[in-house]
Parts: structure tokens; C-alpha cells; sequence
């Protein structure tokens, strides 16, 4: 038993979805991702509550509750045994006809799976290295605050940055100002604060990048603001680094090719991540 599909949980060579499945058609759904550590999602309760905020703006209504879900990750999980690792949920509007109209689609499809993480949180944080990426996300675009399954512009931003021999897409948006990373928010330190774009800017409002601001950086006596930026401010600045769930808090070696520090403060929000994984607060 390797994934949960629509109330059934299935070997995952077992488990199908239709073709005519809108998630496949055209995006048609949302997903979310996050850790679990000694059988327990780790901050589930602000990972449902991103995707039950996408659920109502696009509009579908799933028949399970989070009560449902969360007993059926837990299934999951200890199911496969494994302590620790990656857990996927994904929804989308279900099978329909060829075509925008999402009359007659009333039966989404709700599916998770479970996946061995491939990072060791006692082996410090690992670094990575940015492209600013040709493409633009739109600013204040209405549904940049979900995590919608059409992700198309931020696969083509990785492809291009992996083109360049970097790890990571830095993205932009209309304005010219930073947004995300293709997979991350964006953090840097400016004048002793750690800081990132406000969400109007385009960027997708993290679980971790809320954790980082709200509770991690003040444990830690660290202040914390919003402010537009453009990648010569990450340049100038006392160090960058990006906020992912699987990792927690990755340092920014380099952007566009030019070296970044990477001051101590970025290994004590790492260790204070895992810290707090650990505790399962």
C-alpha cells in the first residue's frame, strides 16, 4: 500500500486516473506537500488550510474533510513504515467532456502518496545556486496564493536555469521585481532583517516562508519585513537564501554566477527548523 486515491488505498501501479481526469486536461486542480516525521504531518494544519483556500476558489468541493484526510495520511504513512519523508496530496475536479466548461464535473479526484526523503537534516543545510529566469509571474495575480496543479511556468524557469548550470530559477515578475524561486520563497538579509517579497509581488504564500517570519526568526531575536526587490538587491545584500517544506532553510551560494555570503544566522534558522520538526509543535 503506496498511495490513497479517492477513499481506497492501493499499490501505486494500482492506482488510475482517467484521461479525461481535468488535472491531466488542463491543470485543473490543486497539490501540496509536505513532511512527516515519526508518522505525523508535519504543520498539517497550515497545509490544509492553503489547500482549502484553493478548494473554495476554484470551486471544488471534495466529499472527504480534513478530519478524513488527515486519519487517511496517517493510515498511509504508517502503512509503508517509513519514519520519515515526503507526503503529496493532490486534488483535482475530477473526470469530464473535452473542454473549459466544468459543467457535469462532480466527482474530483483526491489522491496522496508517499515518498523517502532524499535530505538528511543532521547533515546541515545544503546551498544552491540561482538564474533569474527570463520568464514573469504576474503581480498580484488572484490566484498566486494557491498551489495550483498548472505549473508550467515554473518547470520552463528550472529548465532554463538548469541550462545555465545553476540549481534553482529565480523568478520575477512583471515589474521586474523578485517574486519566488521556482520551488522556494525568497529570503535576504538586509540591515541585520531578514526579509522577503510581500505575497502582491506574485509569490506563493509557503508554509515555511510563514513559519521563518511568524515564529522561527523572532525565536531566534531576528527581525523580519516585507520589501520589493529586484536581484541587485539580493546582490548587495548580506546574504540570500530560499524556504522550501522538504528542507526548511536552503543558503544561496551564488546568483547569476556572482559568489554570496552566507552569514551564521542561515544555520541557526536551518537547525531551528528541524528543531521544531522534531518537537512536531
Amino acid at each position: 500500500m503506496t498511495t490513497y486515491l479517492n477513499g481506497k488505498f492501493l499499490n501505486l501501479e494500482d492506482a488510475r486516473v482517467s484521461i479525461l481526469d481535468r488535472g491531466y486536461l488542463y491543470g485543473d486542480g490543486l497539490f501540496d506537500t509536505m513532511i512527516f516525521h515519526e508518522g505525523r504531518p508535519f504543520e498539517w494544519s497550515r497545509h490544509w488550510s492553503r489547500l482549502a483556500t484553493g478548494l473554495k476558489l476554484l470551486r471544488i468541493r471534495i466529499p472527504q474533510t480534513e478530519s478524513d484526510l488527515r486519519e487517511a495520511a496517517t493510515r498511509l504513512i504508517q502503512a509503508r513504515g517509513l519514519d520519515f519523508g515526503v507526503l503529496r496530496l493532490h486534488v483535482s475536479r475530477g473526470p469530464g467532456t473535452p473542454g473549459y466548461s466544468t459543467k457535469g464535473c462532480d466527482a474530483p479526484t483526491v489522491a496522496m502518496t508517499l515518498h523517502p526523503s532524499t535530505h538528511d537534516p543532521d547533515s546541515g543545510p545544503p546551498t544552491r545556486t540561482l538564474h533569474t529566469a527570463r520568464i514573469r509571474v504576474p503581480s498580484g495575480e488572484f490566484h498566486a496564493c494557491i498551489k495550483s496543479a498548472s505549473k508550467v511556468s515554473h518547470v520552463l524557469a528550472r529548465m532554463e536555469a538548469e541550462d545555465h548550470s545553476a540549481d534553482e530559477a529565480l523568478l520575477l515578475n512583471d515589474r521586474g521585481n523578485v517574486a519566488e524561486a521556482a520551488s522556494a520563497n525568497v529570503f535576504w538579509i538586509a540591515e541585520g532583517m531578514v526579509t522577503t517579497s510581500p505575497l502582491r509581488e506574485g509569490g506563493l504564500g509557503g508554509v515555511t516562508r510563514a513559519l521563518v517570519m511568524e515564529e522561527l526568526a523572532p525565536g531566534l531575536g531576528l527581525r523580519v519585513g516585507e520589501r520589493e526587490a529586484t536581484p541587485d538587491t539580493l546582490r548587495g545584500s548580506q546574504g540570500v537564501f530560499l524556504t522550501m517544506t522538504t528542507i526548511g532553510v536552503v543558503p544561496v551560494v551564488s546568483l547569476d554566477g556572482q559568489a554570496l555570503p552566507i552569514p551564521d544566522v542561515m544555520n541557526d534558522l536551518y537547525r531551528a527548523y528541524w528543531n521544531r520538526v522534531r518537537a512536531m509543535g
